[in-house]
């Protein structure tokens, strides 16, 4: 079925015939050739064949040399799916990070490296203090200076790892940023040997964090949740009594996502 809007005056005309076609295409189980398309829309003939040249080119749609006809590819499948599993560890980790914001009352977050091997915080749970550190979620940040990044990078296969340093710069966010490659890499060395990643104010500073991978079937990291607090309540003690706080709750979320998956 296709939704229209009414009376929107924020519209985006072009975007709403791309969307149009596309639900279109998802109904029909045959090709559509751009006069097909253009007489079921009402969309006029050349807007039909500009918005197929670009979704063409963005890879959503193939078209048959034979007939001019139109067939979607899986990306939208891919797509999908990729949200599936985003929305799926968001809530399989929310009693995990309900408990450590119990148990540290720092703000919890839920993070994921990106196609580009950024972080991507998937959810946060807020510190209870009046002085607290905030993310945004939905946000980025670069993943060599923060516990949750740090963690993430050291999970990575060899060559992806190996290609992540080979084209990043790694500019100082302040003064304890690691920019030495080659600390970096044996940093993540034993973050994987381990089990756990600190930051002391290598991305933000007076901001001190730290993470743990949460892992799926076959030792596949899932994603990483990190307690972040300022620098001033994180001492090494507290940093060691919250460690193993994470390190308990991560591994208990590890087991049930292992579980669900076999």
């Amino acid at each position: 079925m296709i939704f229209i809007a009414a009376n929107n005056k924020y519209a985006a005309p072009a975007v709403e015939k791309a969307l149009d076609i596309l639900e279109l295409m998802t109904e029909r189980n045959y090709n559509l050739t751009v006069t097909e398309i253009s007489n079921e829309l009402a969309i006029s003939v050349n807007s039909v064949f500009r918005i197929m040249k670009e979704l063409e080119i963005k890879q959503y749609v193939v078209k048959d040399l034979a007939d001019s006809s139109y067939y979607l590819t899986a990306k939208l499948y891919f797509l999908g799916n990729k949200i599936k599993n985003r929305v799926s560890i968001i809530k399989e980790s929310e009693h995990t990070m309900s408990n450590l914001l119990r148990e540290t009352k720092e703000t919890i977050l839920l993070t994921k490296l990106n196609s580009q091997l950024e972080t991507l915080v998937l959810e946060q749970f807020e510190s209870i203090h009046s002085i607290k550190f905030l993310s945004l979620v939905g946000g980025t940040y670069d993943s060599y200076s923060s516990a949750m990044g740090k963690c993430l990078l050291a999970y990575l296969p060899q060559e992806e790892l190996d290609n992540y340093l080979m084209n990043t710069n790694l500019k100082p966010r302040t003064e304890n940023t690691i920019i030495d490659k080659a600390i970096l890499r044996e940093e993540l060395l034993g973050i994987k040997e381990n089990g756990i990643s600190i930051d002391h104010e290598e991305s933000v500073k007076g901001l001190t964090c730290i993470a743990c991978p949460v892992f799926s079937s076959n030792k596949v990291v899932e994603c990483v949740i990190g307690v972040s607090g300022i620098s001033f309540r994180m001492t090494p003690e507290v940093i060691k009594k919250y460690s193993i706080i994470l390190k308990k709750e991560t591994a208990k979320l590890s087991n049930r996502l292992c579980c669900s998956n076999e």
